[in-house]
């Protein structure tokens, strides 16, 4: 049990990393949706960031 919950922690900091990464790419590729977030989009613990947009789209 403690093997696996390193392993799942490993993953969990992996894919903070990737996506802390993934940020830094799309902030140099699209510089308005840099100033338009405030913080990152992910905690470390990978629970969602984000304001609550409450699921209306517009075309």
């Amino acid at each position: 049990m403690a093997v696996t919950g390193g392993q799942v922690a490993a993953q969990r900091e992996a894919v903070a990393r990737a996506t802390s990464a993934l940020d830094r790419a799309i902030d140099i590729l699209i510089p308005d949706m840099a100033a338009a977030r405030q913080g990152p989009m992910y905690s470390a613990q990978g629970l969602s960031m984000r304001a609550n947009s409450g699921g209306l789209a517009q075309a």
